[in-house]
């Protein structure tokens, strides 16, 4: 389903393995007809290991020496302000309609977070806000992680998730897709540059801008990060599930996330409390008031 109806893919989420889309199909079944199928909630940046098939929520240095690369090793964004949270999805829809594309995959999924020494000494990517949802807010037999990623990094280096090299030339052929060195060298030359000036230039980035001079050199792979879909069936004012001719299914209602009002982007505060508050009590009521069939 994510496949059919989420653009750009893979976006990578931190729900557990149990989320399947049992009631998109349960209502379909019954001839419910479905909306924003292409929504998400979506929360910035996540990074996946092999520990766990559930993301590192916010993950993100400590520190301001660093960029993101695209598969090609070239800058593509403003890292900070995080204007990508909630509209994640937006920011990584960036397609490469040039005859130098290469594959049918979007340029920026996966993309590179790259730093040096001293900003992986200064905290843990995978730690902080993010560390409370995602793997972390997971038992591990159901699929989350125990253990807290380093403060320092240092583990995550010695079990590969973070990948090393002594040169940036070196860490290019280590890291996924960048196959040529001297693009990930001209990025991170020109970040320099920027962080010389004081002014960056090609995405305005407003915080300290720190070089990324100091050896060895980090790349962490990483995802565009969500939290849930918000798909599903649509559903009227008065929370009745519709038919595909938008008329109410009988004694059927819906509430919440599932067939979400919120179209286009995450727009709704409250980590989509609003939504189940609102419409989980409009639904409430007018089930309730509904005939009794014995």
């Amino acid at each position: 389903m994510k496949n059919n109806y989420l653009r750009p893919y893979p976006i990578k989420f931190v729900g557990w393995r149990y989320n399947t889309g049992d009631g998109i199909r349960m209502a379909q079944a019954v001839g419910a007809d479905l909306w924003h199928m292409n929504t998400i909630a979506s929360a910035g940046q996540t990074v996946m290991t092999p520990a766990s098939e559930i993301g590192w929520m916010y993950a993100g240095v400590q520190g301001d020496g660093y960029i993101w690369v695209n598969r090609y090793g070239k800058r593509f964004a403003c890292e900070s302000p995080r204007w990508f949270d909630h509209r994640a999805s937006m920011g990584y829809d960036i397609w490469d309609w040039s005859d130098t594309q290469k594959d049918a995959a979007y340029p920026c999924i996966p993309f590179y977070l790259i730093f040096d020494e001293k900003t992986r000494k200064a905290g843990p990517i995978g730690g902080g806000f993010g560390s409370q949802m995602g793997a972390m807010s997971i038992p591990a037999e159901l699929g989350g992680i125990s253990e807290k990623w380093s403060n320092d990094n240092s583990r995550e280096i010695t079990l590969g998730w973070i990948k090393k090299g002594n040169t940036i030339k070196e860490l290019a052929a280590l890291t996924g897709k960048l196959g040529d060195p001297a693009l990930l060298e001209e990025s991170i030359t020109r970040w320099n540059g920027f962080c010389a000036t004081g002014k960056d230039l090609d995405f305005g980035r407003s915080e300290k801008l720190s070089p990324i001079e100091t050896p060895p050199f980090y790349s962490v792979e990483m995802y565009p990060g969500g939290f849930n879909t918000l798909g599903g069936p649509r559903k009227d004012a008065r929370s009745q599930v519709l038919d595909t001719r938008k008329k109410p299914i009988p004694r059927l209602y819906t509430a919440g996330v599932l067939g979400s009002t919120a179209a286009h982007i995450y727009g709704l505060a409250g980590h989509n409390w609003a939504e189940f508050m609102a419409f989980g009590r409009i639904a409430g009521r007018n089930a309730a008031a509904e005939t009794k069939w014995a």
